[in-house]
């Protein structure tokens, strides 16, 4: 049972502006500005209803919703990490108040991901196309790295109309255009992945791949 007292639990959702859609007893449908979100957390092809003995791992948490997730399906090993120190104090009163323990949150760079060893899932939303994100192709050669089984990412790929170039230039005079099957390409030849499926848009345009290992 939590320590934490309703009039505690309310002050620290008034902290601060919410990213993503959380239930935190007993104050329901939290909404952030990506709250919709939510609904990838309930596609199994994204993420299983089974994660029993796995091992996961988020890259970029936020205040991790998918490690809180991850853990309730039963994920034996979860960490969540990300470079913003806010986002991770946060995700870890988040924890607390849920009484979803054994969750390991660090504030570490994403391009440091490996150095944790492999897991069995690797999630990474909302971070490739990010503008402070100057080389993607080492950001997602670091996930692979990072992945024993599966990789479950979010790329804007409508973002990198301009941006093409920021995957070096073998690859942008092979793929000068953004599109998912030029994402799928990078993903298998340039990286590494042996299938990957792309699963459709989310509701904020960006589309979702989930990316084999073996």
């Amino acid at each position: 049972m939590s320590k934490w007292t309703k009039s505690e639990i309310e002050d620290f959702i008034n902290s601060f502006d919410w990213y993503q859609l959380f239930n935190i007893p007993p104050f329901e449908n939290i909404n952030g500005r990506f709250g919709y979100l939510d609904r990838e957390t309930l596609n199994p092809a994204l993420l299983p209803r089974n994660l029993k003995g796995k091992t996961f791992l988020e890259i970029g948490c936020n205040t991790g919703k998918y490690c809180l997730e991850a853990k309730l399906r039963g994920a034996a090993k979860v960490v969540g990490i990300d470079n913003n120190k806010n986002c991770i104090e946060r995700a870890q009163k988040i924890a607390q108040i849920t009484n979803i323990g054994n969750i390991e949150y660090i504030y570490m760079d994403a391009n440091m991901a490996s150095t944790l060893g492999k897991f069995d899932y690797t999630a990474m939303f909302s971070v490739i196309h990010l503008k402070s994100v100057k080389t993607p192709l080492l950001l997602l050669q670091e996930a692979y790295k990072a992945t024993n089984e599966v990789f479950i990412t979010e790329i804007y790929t409508r973002f990198f109309w301009r941006s093409m170039y920021k995957f070096g230039l073998k690859i942008f005079i092979k793929h000068p255009y953004p599109t998912t099957q030029s994402m799928i390409s990078i993903l298998k030849e340039e990286i590494g992945f042996k299938k990957v499926e792309y699963a459709g848009k989310n509701k904020n345009d960006r589309d979702l791949f989930i990316c084999f290992k073996k």
